[in-house]
């Protein structure tokens, strides 16, 4: 039995899409793995995202300013109409992580290479060692190209939740506060490093993780997807608000809902980094 699509296909492209489109003028590849990773071999034109991949302030729970996110735009070459193709390793966390954060600053064209670094390797794709020192984009930028515009950065907080919020929505029925991290964590198990162990009262956990194909590191089936969503009583029509220890993971869970068509959903970004290392935020075990 064929499964149904995704609600939102648009957000996912194959490699097989990616190879036939990969000389395109207005497509911008982005490697969100480490440095290191990137210059052992990526997918050719692909720019790095860099060494801070969490796309967060420097020493700071919370995601880059709009200043430093304009920056980091305009030196990979992010153009107003610019296409977007995000790959990361390890079920595409960090590629999801990039989505959102454009998605946070406003650029909603932009996808995730389905599978990402391992679907690349394992369809055989052509790869390379040579570093990209200009997108495609960056070079229309400085030509005399006038139809490009860079982007600008237009904060939407309807895409972030704050401590104050989740302090109020776990107080309330209506709100679905989603603990994405491992049952170690959630259970406190597992401190990462943080002064309280244990979960936001009221939350449910279902790792992020649980949603994506062990073997292809791709996503799941959209009717596998939407059975786990269900019994963990993930509905369409209440709030949504994923957290994890950084907002990486958060914002992974988040990529998936919005694949599914779910709407009204936040990422609190500063996660358990900020909750478990502050006194008085209550926690439970």
């Amino acid at each position: 039995m064929t499964s149904r699509p995704y609600i939102r296909p648009e957000l996912l492209v194959e490699s097989e899409w990616l190879i036939e489109h990969l000389t395109d003028e207005d497509l911008l590849i982005v490697d969100c793995d480490l440095p290191d990773a990137y210059n052992r071999a990526h997918i050719p034109g692909s720019v790095n995202l860099g060494g801070n991949h969490h796309l967060k302030e420097e020493e700071n729970v919370h995601v880059m300013s709009k200043n430093t996110a304009e920056s980091l735009f305009s030196t990979m070459g992010l153009g107003k109409d610019t296409k977007v193709v995000a790959y990361s390793g390890r079920f595409s966390v960090y590629a999801a992580r990039l989505w959102w954060v454009l998605s946070y600053f406003g650029h909603h064209n932009a996808s995730i290479l389905n599978g990402g670094w391992t679907a690349w390797l394992n369809d055989r794709r052509p790869i390379t060692d040579t570093p990209t020192t200009k997108s495609k984009s960056l070079l229309q930028a400085t030509s005399n190209n006038t139809s490009f515009e860079p982007f600008e950065p237009v904060i939407n907080h309807d895409l972030i939740a704050s401590s104050d919020q989740l302090l109020e929505a776990q107080l309330k029925p209506g709100t679905l506060i989603w603990d994405v991290r491992s049952s170690e964590e959630f259970n406190g198990g597992n401190s990462r490093g943080n002064k309280n162990e244990g979960h936001v009262p009221g939350a449910f956990n279902l790792e992020w993780s649980g949603l994506m194909d062990i073997e292809s590191g791709k996503f799941k089936t959209s009717d596998a997807i939407y059975d786990l969503l269900l019994k963990n009583e993930i509905n369409r029509g209440r709030p949504i608000i994923t957290y994890c220890q950084a907002g990486v993971r958060a914002a992974h869970a988040m990529f998936t809902l919005t694949l599914m068509g779910y709407g009204s959903v936040k990422n609190y970004d500063a996660s358990f980094a900020e909750w478990g290392n502050v006194d008085g935020f209550p926690i439970e075990k």
